[in-house]
């Protein structure tokens, strides 16, 4: 019991300093064009936004146990999200690259990684808790934030699926 409180302080103090920490003043909205941020690797967000096709964006962390339990649900709903022409991206917020990795290997091995080490990301977002789904056009649109796994369905009718 006194690891599970720990834990659970943990994960308020992480989503705390990261929440406050530096980072873009604004809040994309629903309509708004995406904005870049850097990823580990010198990799950048605009590497999955903006060319051209759906992208659901999963937002979790190494350190969240919901999101980890979840990650494995992504997992599972690749085959039918790249059907339904919709690209997949596990991004990890306020996390190491190593943990994000080591975890999505084993929970989400098939679905593309980005890590953001820092909290411009969390605050851009607006992410509030984790996990967080949202769904990007293909010109790099916010289409949907704060999207549930029930949901499945509709955005692969909105996107052309099934």
């Amino acid at each position: 019991m006194r690891r599970r409180i720990l834990h659970i302080l943990f994960v308020l103090l992480a989503c705390t300093a990261c929440r406050s920490a530096g980072g873009p003043s604004g809040t994309l909205q629903e309509g708004d064009m995406f904005v870049d941020f850097p990823l580990s690797g010198g990799k950048a967000f605009s590497e999955y936004a903006g060319r051209g096709t759906y992208v659901l964006v999963y937002g979790w962390a190494s350190w969240s146990a919901p999101s980890v339990t979840q990650l494995s649900r992504l997992e599972a709903e690749s085959a039918e999200l790249a059907a339904g022409k919709v690209n997949a991206l596990a991004l990890a917020l306020c996390d190491t690259p190593a943990d994000a990795a080591s975890i999505a290997a084993r929970r989400a091995p098939s679905v593309p990684l980005a890590v953001s080490e820092d909290a411009a990301p969390v605050r851009l977002l607006g992410v509030d808790t984790l996990p967080v789904l949202m769904l990007f056009g293909p010109d790099g649109t916010l289409l949907k934030r704060d999207l549930r796994w029930r949901d499945l369905p509709k955005i692969l009718r909105y996107t052309g699926g099934n």
